[in-house]
């Protein structure tokens, strides 16, 4: 026996001879520590089980799509749309169905899931079938919001993280739809700058919702992660792209980089995050990459410009290794 282990027994007698604790105390505390043992595996064990129904539910689309697509020339017109928008629709009553039940809420997952695969496909072939255009932009819009619509109120309903994944799956379709419907065929929609600055506008919502999502109870969930890795990561990218090359280049963007991805960095320590950290130092070594080839191979050859720029890229590694070990290495 141990003497941490002997030490709290003599407390406990001494405790119990003075009456300062019961018996039934002892064993609450007692039965408390064994659930707290047992919730890791029971977690573990939740998430296994969600990641089989998400697979099943993924093979389950693929036969589907694989049968229809063997059968599609055989199928009528009202079949077509039993077999793919009947379908979604089905799946995601099913699982709104299994949701009622405790005991097999889990599995209602996989059924949502499938309900957003197949009722976006639905949805366009029941256009194309009855004469209307569904490859409009205008239309597509209007398909994107009544989505949308749907799938937040599933989500605030059922509260199903899968249901958020497709809404903001949705909310980005009905975004990219209503920016082409405005845009038309002008000179913006044709430019390759104005498509960048609006795929930004998408990176920068998806990290103002992983923010959101960091200050609630679902800060460590994979969605809360997803969004702000995938954020930081497009918004990074559109900046650096921004910057043009050499005779195209943007210099108020180039001159700013450094700024964005140092900010990103103190981000990183301020939110405890790493994926802001790694992403910032990748695309701080990518900007170094560019600027050195762009402005300083010709002027000091590309021999002298590399070697530069390898201990520019030490540094750059050095420093974000301190960052990490002195405010992220937990």
């Amino acid at each position: 026996m141990s003497l941490e282990k002997t030490n709290l027994i003599d407390n406990v007698r001494r405790l119990s001879s003075q009456g300062l604790i019961t018996q039934e105390e002892l064993l609450a505390a007692y039965d408390e520590g064994q659930k707290e043992k047992e919730a890791p595996e029971i977690a573990t064990q939740a998430k296994f089980s969600n990641i089989l129904y998400y697979l099943g539910a993924g093979i389950v689309f693929i036969g589907m799509v694989v049968f229809i697509g063997q059968q599609w020339d055989k199928l009528n017109s009202l079949t077509r749309i039993l077999v793919t928008l009947g379908s979604g629709l089905v799946a995601f009553v099913v699982g709104v169905l299994f949701n009622e039940d405790e005991r097999s809420r889990q599995i209602s997952a996989g059924f949502f899931l499938l309900s957003g695969l197949l009722i976006p496909g639905g949805i366009y072939i029941t256009l194309d079938i009855l004469g209307l255009q569904a490859g409009d932009f205008s239309t597509q819009a209007i398909v994107a919001a009544a989505l949308t619509g749907a799938y937040l109120a599933g989500f605030l309903l059922f509260r199903k993280k899968v249901l958020l994944l497709f809404t903001i799956g949705f909310a980005t379709w009905f975004y990219v739809a209503l920016t082409s419907s405005i845009l038309g065929d002008t000179v913006l929609l044709n430019d390759w700058r104005s498509q960048i600055y609006r795929t930004m506008v998408i990176f920068i919502s998806y990290l103002c919702l992983g923010y959101y999502f960091s200050t609630t109870e679902d800060k460590r969930s994979a969605i809360t992660t997803w969004l702000l890795g995938i954020g930081i990561f497009g918004f990074l990218g559109c900046a650096l792209s921004l910057g043009g090359w050499r005779e195209d280049g943007n210099h108020f963007w180039e001159v700013i980089f450094p700024a964005i991805t140092f900010m990103f960095v103190y981000l990183s320590v301020t939110f405890k995050n790493r994926s802001f950290l790694f992403w910032s130092v990748l695309y701080l070594i990518a900007y170094l990459f560019k600027i050195t080839s762009e402005y300083f191979s010709d002027s000091l050859g590309w021999a002298l410009s590399l070697v530069v720029l390898g201990f520019l890229v030490i540094g750059v590694g050095f420093f974000g290794l301190y960052i990490h070990k002195k405010y992220l290495k937990s």
